[in-house]
């Protein structure tokens, strides 16, 4: 039974099912598992042939409970030949491809049997207690690795190292990890797993904070033109879970994607942290295991707009009752819609558009000059006077406002910055935009100096009359003498 060594020589990286053979002579040992991935992994052993072993000389015998693996499942039978007497050896053909798949189906075979030979993964290292010489199969909670080998040294104690990876997950939020958008606009996103070895049971849960709005749109595809994933999704509240299938064929360092759109809606949070998309992956043979949590954010803005006149003294007051509307266009032709939102004029949704008993306003009022303007994306914007407090001269152009969001040097937050030319705390540091009225001229009036352009005018009219006269008279008394 010589030739029974080359199955167990083999290493394979696949489908968690570490073997084993302890020598004939050993009364118990240990089988070691070492470079765990996450502590509290339970590994379990299962002994699929006892062993016998002498001088480098080995024969397996098939234990009770393994013999209709050997005998029926196909995988198995690819690799291994069994005997009458159940001594199981390897076919002549048996290449690592076979291996790997056999030693998956030993993997799945061995969940429907008992065993007490189990230990749980700490400080990055799980130890198994054995009794017998044998062949074994070990499987982990983690995921499905194997390497197949036989230690049949005369050592006692084995050790092998996990070869299960740890899956990743990406988020991002139109290619990037913050964006921002205005209230009623589409975002796109996406969550990318990363296939490690081994790491089975993904499932990606996916929060969205109040301000956006799921619109139940999700796809999913992969990287590798042979393989086919597909999911399954359950949407409770903001939150949703998505169940991957089919991840186990791709290839270590293949890619999975989730895509999908939200809607930012009226309960956004505008500037200050934004609006968060949270996710984190889960995996494992009962998904006990989690990623750490991916975040994408999405931006809202506003702009605070104020108006004034210059006193007396040359000081800036604050001027109440002009009314002025806010185009997204230069032309001054789409007038953007707004509800009255506590105290700020917020941008209308899609739904309150459409529907006639909310109150949207385009013209925009004040009490004290001062007007609070929510739910913008960035990009430039068309202020317009529409009337000016009485006395005052409105502004005659649209005026550009512009907002800016900057993405910081590690792409994770974003700040703001609006073309602002007002100090409204008087702290030197510009935090509104301030729209300049300038009183009208004085028209003329009786006993003012209108009435003295108008004396002067009329006399000289007179004095002028008066001497195109006298040049007649002279003209005249010349003819009659001729």
């Amino acid at each position: 039974m010589k030739n029974a060594k080359k199955v167990l020589a083999m290493v394979i990286v696949l489908a968690l099912a570490i073997s084993m053979a302890i020598p004939a002579s050993a009364a118990a040992g240990t089988i070691t598992i070492t470079n765990v991935l996450e502590d509290g992994t339970v590994y379990k052993a299962w002994k699929m042939a006892d062993l016998t072993w002498q001088e480098g000389a080995y024969s397996y015998t098939a234990d009770a409970a393994w013999v209709n693996f050997f005998k029926y499942n196909e995988a198995a039978q690819e690799v291994y030949s069994i005997d009458a007497q159940n001594v199981v050896t390897q076919n002549d053909d048996a290449t690592a491809e076979k291996v790997a798949a056999a030693a998956k189906a030993a993997v799945a075979y061995a969940q429907s049997i008992n065993t007490t030979l189990t230990a749980t993964a700490a400080a990055g290292t799980a130890v198994i207690d054995v009794t017998d010489a044998g062949y074994y199969v070990v499987d982990s909670t983690l995921g499905t690795i194997c390497s197949i080998d036989t230690y049949g040294d005369g050592s006692a104690n084995v050790n092998i190292q996990e070869k299960n990876d740890v899956p990743t997950l990406d988020k991002k939020v139109e290619d990037a990890y913050v964006t921002d958008a205005g209230i009623g606009d589409t975002v796109d996103y996406k969550l990318i797993v990363t296939k490690a070895a081994g790491a089975v049971n993904y499932v990606v849960e996916d929060t969205l904070s109040a301000g956006l709005t799921y619109n139940n749109d999700a796809t999913i595809a992969d990287d590798n033109d042979n393989v086919d994933v597909a999911m399954t999704k359950v949407v409770e509240g903001q939150k949703v879970t998505y169940t991957i299938t089919g991840a186990d064929k791709l290839e270590d360092g293949d890619t999975i994607t989730i895509s999908y759109s939200a809607t930012v809606n009226e309960e956004a949070v505008i500037d200050g942290a934004g609006n968060t998309n949270e996710a984190v992956l889960k995996y494992g043979e009962s998904n006990q295991f989690t990623s750490e949590p991916e975040t994408a954010i999405t931006y809202v803005w506003s702009f605070d707009l104020v108006k004034y006149f210059e006193n007396a003294q040359g000081n800036n007051e604050l001027l109440t009752g002009a009314t002025f509307t806010l185009y997204s266009d230069a032309e001054c032709q789409t007038a953007i819609q707004f509800v009255v939102d506590n105290g700020a004029y917020r941008v209308a949704t899609a739904a309150e558009i459409a529907d006639d008993e909310v109150t949207k306003v385009t013209v925009l009022t004040d009490t004290n000059g001062e007007y609070d303007i929510d739910g913008l994306d960035a990009g430039t914007y068309y202020l317009k006077e529409i009337a000016a407090p009485a006395g005052y001269n409105k502004v005659p152009d649209a005026m550009p406002i512009t907002i800016t969001g900057t993405p910081s040097q590690d792409g994770l937050t974003m700040t703001k910055s609006v073309n602002y030319n007002y100090d409204t705390d008087d702290d030197s540091t510009n935090d509104a935009y301030g729209v300049l009225n300038q009183s009208g001229a004085q028209l003329p009036e009786t006993g003012g100096i209108g009435t003295v352009i108008f004396i002067a005018v009329g006399s000289f009219l007179v004095l002028a009359m008066g001497v195109l006269l006298v040049v007649r008279k002279r003209m005249s008394k010349v003819v009659y003498a001729r």
